[in-house]
Formats: C-alpha cells, structure tokens, sequence
C-alpha cells in the first residue's frame, strides 16, 4: 500500500514538472513521459491516473506517440472495466493530434457505446481525416472481417449522428468515392448499408445525386465478364439487391447499361435462374422491361446490341409459348396462371425491341414455328381470361379481398394486352402498330391519354372477333 502511494505521488511530481516545462524535446522531458508510461502496468489507480497523464501531454511527445498508444491500448484490454472504460474516453484525445483511429473489439454495449461516442468527438476535431481512417479497414482487402464488421456496424448505427454542418460538396465526394471502392467487395449486408447511407447525403437529394447513384451501380457491372454467375447466392443476391434499389431511379435517370447487361449476360442464363424457383426470374423479366425505356437514341452497336437482346428474348418465349397439340382431342390447352405474367412481359420486350431495332420476324427460322404455337396460345389466354370473370367479385357470395381483387384485375389486364400483342405478330407480315399499358408497370408510366383507361370488360369480345377474323379495332391504350 506505501508502495502504492509513493508511485502515486512520484505521478503528480511528473505531471508537475511537465505541466512547468515550456521545451518538451529535452532528454528529462522524454525521460518523465517515459517513466508516465511505464505506470500503466502498475496499480489500479497509477492506470488510470497515468492514463490522464498521457492524454494530455501526448501531443507535445511526438516521438513517442506509438509508445504511448500502445500503452492506452493495453489499458483498453485491461481486466478491469472501469479502466478500460477510463482509456476508452481518452481515445479523442490521442486521435485528436494523430493519425490513429481505434475502433475497440469488444461485445460489452456500453463500452461500444463509449467508443462511439469517442469517434463521433474525434470527427468533429478533423472530420476528412475522421473519415479516411474510417474507411480504411473497409478499403484494404488484407483487413480481417471482424473489423470490417465493427466498422460497418458503426457507420450503421451511427453515420446519422454525425454533424451536420460538418458536410460540405469535398466531403460527399469523400464519402461516395470511398463507398464505391468498398462496394466492390462488399457483402449483399454491406451493400444495403452503404446504400441506405448514401442518400441521406446532400448531393443526393438532388437529380444529380440520384444519377450518381444509378452510376455507382453501372461501375460494379463488368461488361467483359464473359459469363455472370447466376448460381452464385451470393453474387445473385447482391445483384438482385441493386436492380431493385435503381428501379425507383430508372424514370428519369435511365441505365442503358444495366439494360444491355440483362439482356447479353443474365437473359441467357434464364433458364438456369428458372430453374432455382425463387421467383426472380419473373422479377428479372419486369425490370428488364422497365430499364427498356432507356432505349433512345441507339448508335450502330448499341443496335446490334439490342438485336442480340431481340434473340435471346425470343428464345426464353418460344419455352413459354404452349407446343401444338398432338391430337385434337388435346386441342383445349389451359395456360397455367404464373406463365401469363411472363408471356406478357416477354411479348412485350419482343414486341419494343423489334419496332426500335425494325427486325422482320418473318426471316427468323423459328418464325412459322412460333407463330403457330402463338396463334394456339389465343385459345389458352381466353380460356384463362374467362377464368378470371367468373371470379368476379358479384359472381361470389363472399366479395374477394382487395389484395385477391387487385391480381386478378393485373391477370385480366395481361391477358388483354397478350392478345393486343399477339395479333401483331400474327399479321403477315409482322407490324408493330399495338401501343399498350403493361400490367407490371409502376404507375409512374401510366399514361396521361384517358383512352388508356378504357376498361377490360371488352377482352371476351377481342377474344371472339379474332378467332372469327373479322374486322377488329386496334387497342386504344398508349405508352409513355
């Protein structure tokens, strides 16, 4: 205990003499700091007392600074959590004059929640540098996941409770440089993170900052990949993640890129996406759909680019289109309900593509094929679509739920627009004239044209005129 106590006071006696002196490069100076840092691994008292000490004279002891965290690291691990709680608070302190950031490992919530607090204080000393040490872990790809993990769950947690006058135009492009270089590498986990991050910065409120995004996307596409791996979970996770995060963007800031990376390297492994039954194939299908409003102004290759997307849409239809019947017994062919979705929207891009592209279907050497198995597909569609009005809510006793309400009235609308599409393909030779509203779009692309709105209670009687071949009025719909 006398022990104790004497190397307590020789403490103070050092404080003193150092907090008196005005040169601090003398050899006793550094000779007092070093005898400070030595009662780190002493008592209880003489860590936390020295660690007060260090803090405040680590600055003037630049040659001594690496010494020095590592002694307050030492003390960050100590048995002891009152201690490691004392050096966890000095942290802005070191970080203040210093270009070490610590981030702590432990799994004890308040002492996180004092680390946190220490690098929110450390921002506000130097944010850039604040920044650069933060992303560091995430950029270096020698960086163990465990601390990629720690860092990505404080930028989480805590990126909102940064000031916000701290943030200025060089700052966000800090930032969104440093998260597209994370990005590469970053798990679908890591990705949401950063992709919720981004737009609670200033730059992307603006139309500006939501191309910015859009872009960041298109950089994480390859297009020499030669073949994108759809069996991949993870690689299809991640991808699936962004297609849905940059369709709430593609209205006004189209992606030509993430168009034609679709159509050349995911439609034709369509199959095998099929094959995993999760339901992203049809997800794949509408979005690809929507991205098509891209398509402008096409220079030669993008042309032929398109073309390319023409065919491999054309393939995936001909295995969604019924085969002819053997018998005509079997003749009455019922298509099942999931497939009217994918037809539509399959007809759809066929249909958009070879009017941009002015493909003559008819030289296709599938082209006589297709088009008798399409004019089979009739009888199925109006089978199905008569399906659908017997479901009508006034043919029920108990009125179907609204959600039940809304697919069938989306189930009726393809099958309208299947037909409206189908009839095109039909003619000889093919036209592209139908102009139609898709049921799988978003609102946002609904058209002003009130004859867009006409009802589908006529679609029984299209059904009717055109296997009667009589004289039929072309849809009045229209897309934007």
């Amino acid at each position: 205990m006398a022990a104790e106590v004497s190397n307590l006071a020789k403490l103070y006696e050092y404080y003193e003499e150092l907090n008196e002196k005005r040169d601090f490069e003398t050899e006793r100076s550094k000779k007092i700091f070093n005898s400070i840092l030595d009662c780190t691994r002493g008592s209880s008292h003489e860590k936390q007392l020295s660690c007060q000490f260090i803090s405040k004279f680590f600055p003037e002891f630049p040659s001594l600074q690496e010494e020095a965290i590592d002694a307050i690291l030492d003390l960050c691990e100590d048995d002891d959590p009152y201690i490691r709680r004392r050096a966890i608070k000095e942290l802005p302190n070191l970080c203040k004059n210093c270009s070490s950031i610590i981030l702590l490992q432990s799994e004890d919530q308040l002492e996180l929640s004092i680390v946190y607090q220490s690098l929110l204080t450390v921002a506000n000393y130097n944010f850039e540098f604040f920044l650069t040490a933060i992303f560091a872990p995430l950029i270096n790809e020698n960086v163990d996941d465990s601390s990629r993990d720690l860092v990505m769950k404080f930028l989480e947690s805590r990126f909102s409770y940064l000031n916000p006058d701290l943030f200025n135009d060089k700052i966000d492009d800090l930032i969104i440089n440093n998260f597209k270089k994370v990005l590469k590498n970053a798990t679908k986990e890591e990705c949401i993170i950063v992709m919720d991050i981004l737009p609670k910065l200033k730059k992307f409120k603006s139309f500006r900052g939501h191309r910015i995004l859009v872009e960041m996307v298109e950089e994480m596409l390859d297009p020499d990949m030669k073949d994108f791996d759809v069996l991949n979970q993870d690689s299809i996770d991640k991808f699936m993640y962004f297609l849905r995060y940059v369709t709430q963007y593609v209205s006004f800031c189209p992606s030509l890129k993430l168009f034609f990376f679709i159509g050349l390297k995911i439609l034709p492994q369509f199959s095998l996406i099929r094959s995993q039954k999760n339901g992203i194939d049809w997800e794949i299908l509408k979005i690809f759909s929507e991205l098509s409003y891209a398509i402008t102004k096409l220079d030669e290759n993008q042309m032929q680019d398109l073309k390319a997307c023409h065919d491999n849409v054309f393939e995936i239809l001909m295995n969604f289109i019924p085969k002819l019947p053997e018998t005509v017994e079997s003749s009455s062919y019922n298509l099942p309900d999931p497939e009217v979705s994918h037809l539509e929207c399959l007809l759809f891009c066929l249909h958009r593509f070879g009017k941009i592209a002015e493909i003559d279907l008819t030289k296709h050497p599938k082209f006589k094929e297709f088009k008798m198995r399409l004019h089979f597909t009739v009888r199925g569609v109006r089978l199905y679509n008569s399906k659908l009005k017997l479901l009508s809510p006034s043919a029920q006793t108990n009125p179907i739920k609204d959600d039940e309400n809304k697919l069938r009235s989306m189930a009726l609308k393809a099958t309208d627009n299947i037909y409206a599409l189908t009839k095109d393909f039909l003619k000889n030779p093919v036209v592209y004239n139908a102009a139609i509203y898709p049921s799988f779009f978003r609102p946002r692309y609904a058209s002003t044209n009130a004859s867009a709105k006409r009802s589908l209670n006529d679609s029984n009687s299209n059904y009717k005129r055109f296997e009667n071949n009589s004289k039929r009025r072309k849809p009045n719909t229209s897309i934007v």
